[in-house]
């Protein structure tokens, strides 16, 4: 990453002591949605498989995280790797039967939406994870060891610091032989695989790191809300939101998937505050109008907008 990213974002450290705490929700929120739609970026903006299923990793991490902290005792920092590591296994079973059979692009799509739509359904048919009734987690007394506070300041820099560590290890793959790999498989599968990439290998890898990294979030969410509502952690609404992010950012690059979930993340709270009572859904529409716009205008997204039409 180069000298002026750094300093973009050394500049989030003091903002929610510019702004004020009325506006902290939605600073976590940016930094979510940016940590996730970073992550998808591994596998849909790096290696062109484009997954509408990423809720499936994100909600299993919420809740195994959960799991092993309430009946466990596990600190949720531990949790986190469970998490994380219960989303890579889902993730390797959902690539090897979707890349063994050479499933790609719009078949690849529809596969991820329809495991992460059968987990969303055998969720909601279990008690002991609270079925369609949420699951709840327990309130502990303030610490940082259990990831509870008596304000939201402490989760947007816990937020931001691991956005900035998935940044420093997206730029680590991008740069590494591995990405490379990756690029290659998105620009031209077959010519890759003649040049002797393995091209499962390369795209297991790409799943397992970007669920990996999704389940962990999945615990960032869970302990903030001390509430996981099936419905929202594993419903279709959030894969494609993570793909729309990355999309009108800018696919493939390092930055333009937190860029886009900045944007959109500032336009759809901006929306739900001043039309959502009398429009519900309104954010969407507007989001599918930017994603329109987009699409027309500048379609290597707002980082290719940036870059100019020569880089």
């Amino acid at each position: 990453m180069n000298r002026y990213a750094l300093i973009g974002l050394a500049l989030f450290i003091p903002l929610p002591w510019i702004i004020g705490s009325s506006f902290h929700y939605m600073l976590i929120m940016m930094i979510l949605y940016a940590y996730l739609a970073t992550a998808w970026n591994i596998l849909g903006g790096f290696t062109g498989q484009l997954s509408l299923g990423h809720s499936l990793f994100f909600g299993m991490g919420a809740y195994a995280s959960s799991v092993v902290s309430v009946y466990y005792g596990f600190s949720p920092w531990l949790g986190m790797l469970v998490g994380g590591a219960v989303a890579a296994v889902l993730a390797l079973f959902v690539g090897v039967l979707s890349f063994h059979y050479g499933l790609r692009g719009p078949y690849f799509a529809l596969a991820s939406i329809a495991f992460s739509q059968a987990a969303l359904t055998l969720v909601l048919n279990i008690d002991f994870l609270g079925a369609a009734s949420g699951y709840k987690i327990p309130l502990k007394p303030p610490s940082l060891l259990d990831l509870q506070f008596t304000s939201k300041l402490p989760f947007y820099y816990i937020g931001l610091g691991m956005l900035v560590a998935l940044l420093l290890i997206t730029h680590l793959i991008r740069k590494g032989q591995m990405g490379y790999y990756f690029m290659a498989i998105r620009d031209n599968e077959e010519l890759a695989q003649g040049l002797g990439v393995n091209i499962i290998r390369y795209k297991l890898a790409a799943t397992l790191i970007s669920a990996f990294f999704t389940g962990i979030a999945g615990t960032f969410y869970a302990q903030y809300y001390l509430y996981i509502d099936p419905r929202d952690v594993m419903g279709i609404d959030l894969s494609i939101e993570l793909a729309l992010f990355s999309i009108v950012g800018g696919t493939g690059t390092l930055f333009g998937p937190m860029i886009g979930a900045f944007v959109l993340t500032v336009i759809g709270e901006l929306t739900r505050s001043f039309i959502g009572a009398a429009f519900s859904g309104g954010h969407v529409m507007v989001y599918g109008l930017i994603l329109m716009l987009v699409i027309i205008f500048i379609p290597k997204g707002i980082m290719g907008f940036i870059r100019g039409p020569n880089r």
